[in-house]
């Protein structure tokens, strides 16, 4: 029963990879427009105030294979709304592809404070965390309420982040 379980896992977990790398790997990304300048991308979010502590800068898809990421976001801005803003920005477009390309991001991302890798400490280790593709695989919302109360203490922000 048990080698089931493992196997069933491992075959999941093979599911999910292939998944992510078929996705971010994917050809089908919108071209840029030709312009002379890049175009200034309309956020499909955009909230909270342009002094925030904390900046973020999400690059998903508007679809509903990324919804859950950008709603979560998006409640933690609201959550935070006097030293946290969020834009969330659909590469896809063309205005949003030109923006994403300039970031350096191989694929979706979220970006704090214009950084995706940092820090965070896992059972009295520091380890390293990109804030890149998929929430709940490559990272997770404890990793980034870590980096995000940290970076609102060095501030003196008076409120800290919350599950």
């Amino acid at each position: 029963m048990a080698d089931k379980r493992v196997l069933i896992l491992g075959l999941v977990v093979l599911a999910m990879c292939c998944l992510i790398v078929a996705g971010c790997g994917s050809k089908e990304t919108a071209a840029p427009a030709e312009t002379a300048e890049p175009a200034e991308p309309a956020p499909f979010v955009k909230m909270g105030p342009e002094d925030a502590v904390v900046k973020l800068v999400a690059f998903y898809p508007e679809d509903e294979g990324h919804k859950f990421i950008v709603d979560y976001l998006k409640e933690f801005a609201e959550a935070h709304p006097d030293s946290v803003s969020l834009a969330a920005v659909d590469f896809r477009t063309p205005a949003g592809y030109e923006v994403w390309q300039q970031t350096g991001l191989g694929c979706a991302g979220v970006l704090v404070n214009g950084e995706t890798d940092w820090e965070v400490e896992t059972d009295g280790k520091t380890e390293k965390v990109s804030f890149t593709k998929r929430m709940g695989v490559l990272w997770t919302k404890e990793d980034f309420e870590q980096v995000v109360n940290k970076l609102l203490g060095e501030a003196g922000a008076s409120e800290p982040a919350a599950d």
